[in-house]
């Protein structure tokens, strides 16, 4: 199974942020295991070793006397641990100054491209490397670009050293296997432009390309999952795919580039070298961000385009927003999904909601049909006792919609049960609580104990359990916290 998510965002090397749910960030850096060095000119995220979580890779010198590159290898649990030593890329003797992520010979794994440059005493280090992944938990990178050593990748600018500026990588002829571009950092005819064509293999390949249509319309953020062959049969249905992506044992990629560049908007993955029946990947699964839409699409040529448009032939309710709120009702809140019409009712928990707008509108999959779909429904939630409650869509005709246990009722005043502890990674504060159904909850912090104090102070909305506060000024301030739901 390989799994990809369109992703388009920077990185900055000197400081990782994390997400508050509210357009603000928290530098998150030294929670995370991730202490930078001086020498990184370029940054890219991928899944390295086919786990499921982004890896960082950050480039810069490999050269005698410098200080050492980073790889940061994801722990699953929001830390990263630093393997550059053990994967080899610490001894490559190049001065790397731009990167590039991509699956060189369609097997899979995650490879490397780094542009590099010159540096004066190493004659080497301009000499661009193509870096082969062996796939393992810590990967090791072997240098197969001439003439570093003998396999013939065909990756040779001894001839014409160059700066390298950046470096992105493509499908640019459309055979099916991943071409780099590398520009020059300056304008004279040694640092012109390379492009290298993929010629390295003859391994199955699928490229997918997404159109949304709740989410953004190159599908940025959405999950692409393959399975190239689905263990019980050749013909699974969408739902046994669908259960497939979390249960069976495969390869997952994550894939996008370096800092200076953007890689293809088409999703591109290596199928391998086995045979595979009737030339066909069992299943395609994808998983959209702002719909919460997932669907599965079976037997899909392989060597092959496929084209996914975010829709579905059903009724469906894929998300309530937000997706909890008190027992007394009244709480607004919005319905996303497919198919709905004007005239839809909505029950929460069994009880009827009040409906003020069915909007969104889109043209129904059924051609024979004249009128309009919509996406979103907004609601004001009935009253009801605690706990997690089926939401139901209804249109005038047709079966109707549930989405099982989407929304939650929380009683006020419900303990959410706040522990503090030091957090030993970051030596900052780690706070920790009980789940209340609320799926995000407002963290606050003050240097004084009264209302007042925490109407000036700092605020974040987080999901799930836990907050670790690493921008605190250690023991010589006090701080006082606050966490529960609302507004930020």
């Amino acid at each position: 199974m390989l799994n990809r998510r369109l992703r388009r965002f920077s990185i900055s090397t000197e400081l990782g942020t994390h997400p508050n749910g509210n357009s603000t960030f928290t530098d998150a850096t030294k929670a995370a295991g991730m202490v930078e060095g001086p020498n990184c000119f370029d940054a890219a995220w991928a899944d390295f070793n086919n786990d499921g979580f982004l890896d960082l890779l950050c480039i810069g010198d490999s050269l005698p006397g410098s200080q050492p590159q980073r790889f940061w290898i994801n722990q699953k649990n929001g830390t990263f641990v630093d393997q550059a030593a053990a994967s080899g890329i610490n001894s490559l003797g190049r001065h790397g100054t731009a990167l590039t992520v991509l699956d060189k010979d369609n097997d899979g794994t995650v490879d490397a491209f780094f542009g590099c440059s010159a540096l004066s005493g190493f004659p080497n280090a301009v000499l661009d490397a193509l870096l082969q992944n062996n796939g393992a938990a810590i990967p090791v990178f072997t240098n197969v670009s001439i003439p570093a050593g003998s396999s013939p990748s065909g990756v040779d600018e001894s001839a014409f050293p160059r700066d390298a500026s950046a470096a992105a990588a493509a499908d640019f002829n459309g055979d099916g296997f991943t071409d780099i571009l590398v520009t020059g950092a300056a304008s004279g005819f040694d640092d012109d432009a390379y492009l290298w064509k993929n010629i390295s293999n003859t391994n199955q390949w699928l490229r997918v390309r997404l159109h949304g249509t709740i989410s953004n319309s190159w599908g940025l953020g959405a999950s692409v999952t393959v399975i190239s062959d689905y263990p019980p049969t050749d013909t699974p249905t969408e739902a046994q795919c669908l259960a497939a992506a979390t249960s069976v044992d495969a390869r997952r990629q994550e894939v996008l580039g370096g800092s200076l560049n953007q890689n293809s908007m088409e999703l591109e993955f290596g199928l391998g070298t086995r045979i595979l029946e009737i030339a066909q990947a069992d299943c395609v699964i994808v998983s959209w961000p702002k719909s919460g839409l997932k669907r599965a699409y079976t037997r899909i040529g392989v060597n092959n385009l496929l084209d996914i448009t975010e829709d579905n032939p059903t009724t469906t309710v894929t998300s309530i927003a937000p997706p909890s709120g008190t027992t007394a009702g009244g709480t607004p809140a919005t319905i996303t999904g497919f198919l709905f019409k004007s005239g839809a009712t909505v029950t929460v928990g069994g009880s009827a909601a009040a409906v003020s707008m069915v909007y969104g509108s889109y043209p129904c999959p059924d051609a024979a049909d004249p009128t309009p779909c919509f996406h979103f429904i907004d609601i004001t939630t009935p009253a009801h006792s605690a706990g997690a409650v089926d939401v139901t869509v209804a249109n005038p005709s047709g079966p109707p919609a549930t989405l099982v246990g989407g929304y939650t009722y929380v009683a006020p005043g419900t303990t959410i049960n706040l522990t503090v502890n030091k957090d030993p990674v970051s030596n900052g504060v780690k706070l920790t609580w009980n789940d209340i159904g609320q799926g995000r909850y407002r963290v606050r912090r003050a240097t004084g104990p009264t209302p007042a104090d925490f109407t000036a102070g700092f605020r974040i909305v987080v999901s799930g359990t836990q907050y670790v506060d690493a921008s605190v000024l250690g023991d010589a301030q006090s701080y006082y916290y606050k966490v529960d739901e609302g507004a930020p």
